[in-house]
């Protein structure tokens, strides 16, 4: 069946139709992305919009529920070529079934390269899917998407718990959100609430949260007036991370502006440059307008984009908030920028305790422990507050310039427990304590003291200590991942105990016998016998 795409400048496009039988009308934009066709139906951000693909065939791995990052609210979708029958590995439907599931029209076989080139020579505009060739031109110059962000937004509060414990909890302001932001946070212990978009202030600063998390969104940032000044009463109170619409609605609650760009940036091969480095990133990016350099009053500007130089990260050092115009969630690389996650996570961080490694000893010299200084001074920096572990008379250890709170106590796991239950630190930092430190959390971890008051190891994680420490556990993760590992088995006291006997190196008899229940020999556990016999 015949079907047309008209544009708002009169040029018509005959194709064919697929997806629902329906005229619908829609801001045309496209995106270049050569996969990823379900997240793009199903992200909110294209509300009120008809899709353009310009890779030339879509749908031939069908359209599966697992990819969706929320409900299908595009207006159309054009493409050169759709796969009727698709093939892959995972249950789900036709492109052409998914679309008629949500009432969207398509068309197909169209120029897409043509159309594209109008819209990045004329800007985005407004279009039709229709039967008929005909479509009155004042019907689309009227078009515009109104009241995107409440048309997209939950309804009531939802609470998602986190894929293992609790770590800490997130609001996740709901502009649109897409489900892989939900995810990003999930897997990194997080409690995300997700509230609508008008949710007060008060009622978020009261609710207990340890972060904000601002979404992605459809829609002119500037018709949101009162989620605008949420955040401004907000900023500063919390950790905040803004995404894409999020970004933006932060900045014009500081007093930036935002500007409509030509075409847009949509696909998942932005380039973007840090200014603070040299590092440019391979990003996925939805959107339709972008923060003004020039009317940025507060914050720096962290991150631009490669190709036209627009705004794509903004840092707010002094209150604990930033923000990035791309979709760190979508890991286009499969990694790059999901990294932001993590400093978000991180910026929850307000208390940090410091096992520290004590005296290294050089000859007949001892030194303070230098890793350890420098962990303090770092956080301190960054505004934490700081309480070290670490029996060390040295002057450097014992300056308050160092931490906030300083414990000459000895390092054993009572007197961490201890220290723990009278500073109520959220966090632990181990790993530049050497073997003592390292020790110390596991052993902590295992009992499950730190879960049960709130304490959460940063650097390094309880796995991966027991994976280096562990002499079996290491060697199965060198095996796992391809390593050369000498070859060894474990020893036990049945196999050990005769010949250590035999070469006197524990007796058998006497007050200094191995005792009979003794397995596993701390210095022969995972020797080969054979090498050492």
């Amino acid at each position: 069946m015949k079907r047309y795409l008209i544009l708002q400048n009169g040029d018509i496009f005959e194709g064919y139709g697929f997806g629902s039988y329906c005229e619908k009308v829609g801001e045309l934009v496209f995106t270049t992305g050569m996969c990823g066709y379900t997240e793009t139906l199903t992200d909110p951000s294209y509300f009120g919009q008809t899709v353009l693909f310009t890779f030339p065939l879509i749908g031939n791995y069908g359209v599966n529920a697992l990819d969706f990052e929320g409900k299908c609210r595009v207006s159309g979708c054009v493409v050169r070529e759709y796969c009727e029958k698709p093939s892959g590995s995972r249950d789900g439907v036709s492109l052409d079934e998914f679309l008629k599931q949500n009432g969207v029209p398509g068309i197909y076989g169209v120029d897409t390269r043509e159309i594209t080139r109008t819209i990045r020579e004329c800007g985005v505009m407004n279009a039709v899917i229709t039967d008929t060739p005909t479509y009155d031109i004042n019907l689309l110059n009227s078009y515009t998407v109104k009241n995107a962000v409440s048309a997209v937004s939950t309804s009531e509060s939802v609470v998602i718990p986190p894929l293992e414990k609790t770590i800490f909890r997130v609001a996740l302001i709901d502009y649109g959100a897409k489900q892989n932001i939900l995810s990003e946070l999930l897997k990194r212990g997080c409690e995300v609430t997700k509230p609508p978009c008008l949710t007060t202030a008060k009622a978020i600063l009261n609710s207990g949260f340890d972060g904000i998390m601002l979404s992605n969104g459809p829609g002119d940032p500037t018709e949101n007036t009162d989620e605008i000044a949420v955040i401004g009463v907000l900023f500063g109170k919390l950790p905040i991370f803004g995404i894409c619409l999020g970004h933006q609605l932060m900045a014009l609650s500081q007093g930036a502006q935002t500007v409509k760009l030509k075409y847009g940036h949509r696909g998942v091969n932005q380039p973007v440059r840090e200014t603070r480095g040299e590092r440019t990133y391979i990003t996925s990016q939805n959107h339709g307008y972008a923060v003004d350099e020039s009317s940025i009053k507060h914050g720096t500007v962290s991150f631009v984009n490669a190709n036209d130089k627009t705004v794509e990260g903004i840092d707010y050092d002094d209150a604990m908030a930033f923000s990035v115009q791309f979709h760190p969630e979508a890991s286009a690389g499969p990694h790059d920028t999901s990294f932001l996650f993590d400093r978000f996570c991180d910026m929850s961080i307000k208390k940090v305790m410091v096992i520290g490694s004590g005296p290294i000893v050089i000859g007949q010299a001892a030194e303070f422990d230098y890793a350890g200084a420098q962990a303090c001074r770092m956080l301190k920096k960054e505004g934490v507050n700081v309480v070290l572990i670490n029996p060390n008379p040295a002057t450097i250890m014992t300056d308050r310039s160092l931490a906030d709170e300083i414990y000459l106590e000895p390092l054993t796991a009572e007197t961490v427990k201890r220290i723990i239950l009278k500073e109520k630190p959220d966090s632990l930092l181990a790993g530049l304590g050497g073997q003592t430190g390292l020790t110390l959390a596991s052993k902590l971890a295992h009992e499950g003291f730190l879960q049960k008051h709130n304490v959460r190891l940063i650097g390094t994680n309880a796995e991966a200590i027991e994976k280096a420490e562990d002499r079996k556990l290491f060697k199965e993760t060198m095996e796992e991942i391809g390593e050369p590992v000498i070859p060894s088995h474990i020893a036990n006291a049945s196999s050990f105990s005769p010949w250590i006997c035999k070469t006197g190196l524990i007796p058998s008899t006497g007050p200094m016998a191995a005792p009979a229940a003794v397995t596993r020999p701390p210095f022969f556990r995972y020797f080969n016998v054979s090498t050492i016999i």
